[in-house]
């Protein structure tokens, strides 16, 4: 044992948490990256054309709202075991969750 601070930690068992917390915040880190992505993406393909144009508060809220769904969400597709089910799943649950969002605020779905 080691003491550090006022907490006195088993070496093997912190170790273990440092291991743990870096992975997460590895893959904390990589989604805010490609939902910024694709947030710049989506804010491209929205000034296109004056019909396709949201309010500026639609990117901030999708970056905010993304990552914070897509945490709880992230921590669920880890424990698929191969690539396509993790982002499948990922993607999906995301992009289902922000659309029931955008439909509770009262975005159009479709111009008629």
């Amino acid at each position: 044992m080691f003491i550090y601070g006022v907490f006195v930690f088993k070496s093997e068992g912190y170790v273990k948490n440092v291991k743990t917390n870096t992975f997460y915040l590895g893959w904390a880190v990589r989604l805010a990256v490609l939902i910024l992505a694709f947030a710049a993406v989506d804010y491209f393909f929205h000034t296109l054309a004056p019909e396709w144009a949201v309010p500026e508060y639609y990117f901030r809220n999708k970056i905010i709202f993304g990552f914070l769904w897509g945490l709880p969400i992230l921590f669920f597709a880890l424990k698929f075991s191969d690539l396509w089910s993790k982002s499948l799943f990922f993607s999906g649950a995301l992009s289902l969750i922000l659309q029931i969002r955008y439909y509770w605020e009262g975005y159009p779905i479709t111009d008629k």
